[in-house]
């Protein structure tokens, strides 16, 4: 409960209502369901509201635990409404055995996403190589202090009406920088 009033947490960004996060047992145990849903939330004055549901499906032939995530949410902004349906896999791939150390946890996540943006145009994002998501890039450290967890792997993202845009994670790292390919043109964008 961030209250009724915008308080600032330690990423900058001003929050305030509720996020509702219901277990029906402990993330390790196979078939538990984290369901989360908002109560007039808003992060810097955009409303967020919807659900989202993580089951956890056991372990796959690896032993790596699985996880369904079904996401049904919205954003309402000052310039208009962004609707994302989004429906992934996660693989608890690194650091299952020590729960109490959430940043050595390292995730694949695979799946796929379609919505409507701001300019009233459909999208889809498939993700084409599975991501890496490495939740220790979220520490931040007394020279580094980006915080971004996707480390590797590719998203292709296409908007009714324009060209698609193939994003590239790169090859591992905490450097929250990556390339997005245009028409056969390569932007790299360094993340601040």
């Amino acid at each position: 409960d961030f209250g009724e009033v915008d308080c600032l947490d330690e990423y900058g960004k001003l929050r305030r209502g509720k996020i509702i996060v219901i277990y029906t047992a402990p993330y390790q145990d196979s078939l538990a369901q984290i369901n989360t849903t908002f109560d007039h939330y808003y992060v810097n004055s955009n409303w967020v509201e919807g659900s989202r549901t993580v089951t956890n499906l056991g372990r796959n032939v690896d032993g790596d635990m699985v996880f369904d995530i079904a996401i049904d949410a919205n954003i309402t902004t000052k310039r208009g409404r962004i609707d994302w349906i989004s429906n992934r896999t996660r693989f608890w791939i690194a650091g299952r055995n020590t729960t109490q150390d959430p940043f050595d946890d390292i995730y694949t996540v695979v799946g796929s996403a379609s919505g409507n943006g701001l300019n009233n145009r459909d999208f889809t994002v498939n993700i084409t190589d599975s991501l890496e998501v490495n939740l220790g890039c979220l520490l931040p450290t007394i020279t580094y202090n980006k915080r971004c967890a996707i480390v590797s792997g590719k998203v292709k993202v296409t908007p009714d009406g324009y060209a698609a845009r193939k994003i590239d994670y790169g090859m591992g790292g905490c450097n929250c920088d990556f390339s997005v390919t245009i028409n056969g043109k390569t932007y790299l964008v360094v993340v601040p």
